[in-house]
């Protein structure tokens, strides 16, 4: 039996041991893949949320200045009606004493 097995061996036939290597091997390989496959994953994974921090920090920056914008048009829209009121007031003071101080001379 024991010659059987060398003859075997010699004729390469896989043994024990050479199953073994072959499976730790693999063990060996799949482990690696899927390590790297993780590793792959949370690099993207972190892309991803860093694109999407970027794309909300954008979105926010947008609105606020679509915000600063509105306030600045309400904002000049109030300067722009107090002008015209001081304007109306200084124009009814000035009418008022030429209107009342004018009489007709020809009379």
């Amino acid at each position: 039996m024991a010659n059987r097995s060398s003859k075997e061996a010699a004729n390469g036939s896989p043994g024990t041991l050479d199953w073994i290597l072959f499976l730790t091997a693999g063990y060996i390989a799949v482990t690696t893949l899927c390590r790297l496959v993780q590793q792959h994953r949370e690099k993207v994974l972190d892309r991803l949320h860093a694109e999407w921090n970027a794309e909300q920090k954008r979105q926010k920056a947008a609105e606020l200045c679509k915000r600063q914008e509105e306030f600045r048009a309400e904002q000049q829209q109030q300067n722009d009606r107090e002008l015209l009121l001081c304007r109306l007031k200084t124009e009814k003071q000035n009418r008022q004493p030429s209107d009342v101080g004018q009489s007709d001379p020809g009379v």
